[in-house]
């Protein structure tokens, strides 16, 4: 998804440094693949995603969450919740089609029994619908929200904040 992490750490210190410090495999800055990445560069790449979405940095932060989804093994811990970030930032980034990244991140967090962040991921496909003006298919995602919010512990949102809110331009379903 990204050619060359180290020219993109380049363009932002933090992350280069960070990289460096963890004796990133000289393989990665010839353009090769590495074989194994350590947990910790995996983190790097996700908190700069994290940092990146704070800052409304919406293009960065899916760069960075690309990256972190090519490196990161599919039989990983919290790559659900990696795939929802980058679908989140993704969408509101350029509205591009998320639709199959954010099902794959909905199965991958009910089976991980992340039902909080899979009901902010239904929710973000509800508004995917939504804006797209497909309102027929965003119903039942919200929907699904609803029921995995009724039934999930507190939320724990990786943005903490809610991805609705009484602001919403999203109206309320009439029933």
């Amino acid at each position: 998804m990204r050619s060359s992490l180290v020219e993109h750490a380049a363009t932002h210190p933090a992350l280069a440094a960070a990289w460096a410090g963890l004796d990133a495999p000289r393989a990665i800055a010839d353009g090769e693949q590495a074989v194994e990445r350590t947990p910790e560069q995996l983190e790097v790449l996700r908190e700069a995603g994290d940092r990146a979405y704070a800052l409304n940095a919406f293009g960065a932060a899916s760069g960075f969450y690309a990256e972190a989804i090519d490196l990161w093994p599919d039989a990983r811990a919290g790559r659900g919740e990696l795939l929802f970030r980058y679908a989140r930032s993704l969408f509101l980034w350029n509205s591009a089609d998320v639709v199959g990244v954010l099902e794959e991140a909905v199965e991958l967090l009910l089976d991980a029994g992340s039902s909080d962040i899979a009901a902010e991921a239904e929710v973000t496909l509800g508004l995917v619908h939504w804006f797209n003006s497909e309102r027929k298919q965003a119903a039942p995602h919200f929907a699904k929200a609803t029921e995995l919010i009724e039934s999930a512990e507190p939320l724990s949102s990786p943005s903490g904040a809610c991805p609705t809110s009484p602001s919403s331009p999203i109206p309320p379903l009439a029933a």
